[in-house]
């Protein structure tokens, strides 16, 4: 009974626009933690009033303990809502939630729907550096086909018209954040080029080393 009080509490503000009450309300239940002891629909009533109040990246963090812990049959509407939140939110404040996750459920359906809102952007070279980290991280994850599908997509749609370059960095294992760090530097450096003189653009076919000199050896065959 008491968590059905707190959970009509919650509804109210939220449906009456009191969006910042609806938070602090919450913030009592959680106490300063994302915990998951309380129905899946408070989660995504105070996601809902992060999102309304113009804070995606707390919207999208709350819907990923929703999705966590919410049964089948409610996560399409949960995905959609992490969705939606990725798509308002800036990319590096979703890259750095990510960064915050461990490698579990939640974890590989934002870094897919990141990489969907990235192609979607027109982020091309985001787009294949997300999905390619995905499939590496998730190869088992049931949008794994679908992912490795828009990957050739988006490959073919840029290779048209550009000049390509083959880059081999480890975007996985001990050496994942030199790896990420030096593809943030490749990246701006194509942009600048670009920019600057009047060439075709210049097309990065990224390969995952992952640390490991086998792994190395396929990437580099490819």
């Amino acid at each position: 009974l008491a968590n059905d009080a707190k959970l009509e509490i919650l509804n109210s503000y939220l449906s009456e626009g009191k969006y910042q009450q609806t938070i602090n309300a919450a913030s009592e239940l959680f106490e300063r933690s994302y915990q998951e002891a309380y129905p899946t629909q408070v989660y995504i009533i105070v996601g809902d009033a992060y999102l309304e109040s113009g804070r995606p990246e707390n919207a999208v963090k709350l819907y990923a303990v929703a999705l966590k812990i919410a049964p089948e049959s409610e996560r399409d509407l949960i995905l959609e809502k992490i969705k939606f939140g990725i798509d308002q939110a800036p990319f590096e404040t979703v890259e750095s939630l990510l960064n915050e996750m461990d490698d579990t459920f939640p974890k590989g359906y934002i870094m897919y729907q990141l990489g969907i809102s990235q192609f979607e952007a027109g982020n091309h070279s985001g787009a294949l550096l997300i999905l390619n980290d995905f499939i590496n991280k998730f190869p088992h994850h049931n949008q794994a086909f679908q992912a490795k599908n828009l990957i050739e997509t988006i490959q073919q749609q840029v290779d048209n018209g550009h000049y390509s370059i083959g880059i081999l960095l480890p975007l996985s294992g001990k050496y994942e954040e030199l790896g990420k760090k030096a593809w943030t530097g490749i990246e701006f450096a194509l942009s600048h080029f670009g920019s600057i003189y009047q060439t075709p653009k210049i097309n990065a076919i990224i390969r995952d080393s992952g640390s490991d000199q086998e792994q190395t050896s396929r990437a580099t065959a490819e």
